[in-house]
C-alpha cells in the first residue's frame, strides 16, 4: 500500500504533535517473520516501510506486532514496537505510526495532517490549557495554610 507514515514516539517517548518529524512516503507491506532468523528470537507479523532508493527497494522501518488504535480521518493509528540498538544492547521500544494512504508515491505529499481536529482521539497530543493568574499549588496554598499573624 503505497502511504505516508508520521512517526509519532522517539525511542518510545511520545511527542508533541508540533514535534512531530515529516512524514516518510514509500510502500507498505505484512510480512511474516521466523523467529530463528530475526533479533527478537520469536515469529514476528511485521510492518515494513519500503522506500525507493535509486533504483533499488530498502525497508528502514518497521513495526513488529502491529495493532490498529484507531481510525483519524484519512489515517489510520497503528501501535507496535520497533527494535533499536543502544550501548547496553537490543531494546525494544513501543512505538505509534498514523498512516495515510497516498495514491501513487510519484505524485505531491499529501497535505499536512491536522492533529487539532483529533485532540480527543490521540493519546499524545496535548490539548491547550487555559491561562491561569496562579498555579494549583498556589491556589491550594491560599486555600488551606492558614499563617499566623505576628
Amino acid at each position: 500500500m503505497n502511504c505516508e507514515i508520521t512517526f509519532l514516539r522517539r525511542n518510545g517517548v511520545r511527542l508533541h504533535p508540533k514535534d512531530w518529524p515529516a512524514p516518510v512516503a514509500g510502500d507498505l507491506r505484512m510480512e511474516y517473520t521466523d523467529g530463528r532468523k530475526n533479533n527478537m528470537l520469536r515469529t514476528l507479523r511485521e510492518f515494513r516501510l519500503y522506500e525507493r532508493w535509486i533504483s533499488l527497494e530498502h525497508s528502514r522501518h518497521r513495526l513488529a506486532d502491529p495493532v490498529p488504535v484507531d481510525i483519524l480521518g484519512d489515517a489510520m493509528l497503528w501501535r507496535g514496537y520497533t527494535t533499536v540498538m543502544t550501548a547496553e544492547g537490543l531494546a525494544e521500544f513501543e512505538q505509534l505510526w498514523l498512516i495515510r494512504p497516498r495514491p501513487t508515491l510519484d505524485g505531491t505529499p499529501l497535505p499536512a495532517f491536522d492533529w487539532t481536529a483529533h485532540v480527543e482521539q490521540l493519546p499524545q497530543a496535548i490539548a491547550s490549557t487555559p491561562e491561569r493568574s496562579e498555579t494549583v499549588a498556589e491556589q491550594w496554598h491560599r486555600e488551606n495554610v492558614r499563617v499566623p499573624r505576628r
